[in-house]
């Protein structure tokens, strides 16, 4: 488990720097959890991928949405950067990370509300099961930008089922806009159109394979891991 913890961390800050471990800039012992550990807390919006930074963020020094922004990303790096620690006994454990992204989030939309299952809190595995329910619902909420209260979901209509119905030949019309460029937005058809698309199919499936309704049925946390770190390799078209 501790393992896992490890490669969600570096999955994390892969996502949000833009970055890989084996990139040439990671030498002479900086790796990529110290690049990202030494820009905490007041660099962290220079080391972030840009497109994550809206025009309004990048133009403005202030204001209310920066701060918040800041302070959401900052939290972000940290979850990544603790969880990627190099001794397995000072990783943060995943219910902690989990909580700490949802509150990430919360943080950035200005409230606090809850999306945890009732099973929470109940025993070991429950407890689990509801942290990869959690994650679920917040790899969902990323990669569509739509939250669970928002009021298109009634009538039975949850986010879950709105992104399984998706599955797969609509997925790329359910993503946040801001997660395609301009040229896959263009092209029909070529090889980063096709790869984003099957990246992109691979992490709506895995968050709707988390976040279930009957626990025994999610996916396990190893394996959500273990696929989003294949559909990261789907997208850069090779496998390390």
């Amino acid at each position: 488990m501790r393992g896992d913890v490890y490669s969600f961390g570096i999955l994390l800050l892969e996502m949000f720097t833009g970055k890989r471990p084996t990139d040439s800039m990671f030498n002479d012992g900086l790796t990529l959890h110290e690049f990202a550990k030494r820009a905490l807390p007041e660099e962290v919006v220079n080391i972030v991928e840009p497109s994550l930074l809206t025009e309004e963020i990048a133009r403005n020094s202030d204001g209310e949405i920066r701060v918040r922004t800041e302070q959401c990303l900052s939290a972000v790096i940290g979850i990544g950067v603790s969880c990627s620690m190099e001794s397995p006994t000072e990783r943060m454990e995943t219910r902690d990370a989990v909580a700490k992204l949802c509150a990430a989030r919360e943080t950035f939309h200005g409230n606090r509300i809850s999306y945890v299952r009732g099973e929470y809190g109940t025993g070991g595995e429950v407890s689990m099961r509801g942290d990869v329910y959690s994650f679920g619902i917040l790899l969902l909420e990323m990669f569509t930008g739509k939250r669970p209260t928002d009021s298109m979901f009634n009538d039975g209509l949850t986010l879950h089922e709105f992104a399984k119905r998706a599955l797969p030949e609509e997925v790329v019309n359910i993503v946040e806009p801001s997660l395609l460029t301009e040229e896959i937005t263009r092209n029909s058809d070529g090889e980063i159109r096709v790869r984003t698309e099957q990246c992109l199919s691979a992490v709506i499936r895995i968050g709707v394979s988390c976040s279930i309704e009957s626990p025994i049925e999610r996916m396990e946390m190893r394996d959500a891991v273990a696929k989003l770190c294949a559909a990261r390799e789907t997208f850069h078209g090779n496998r390390i």
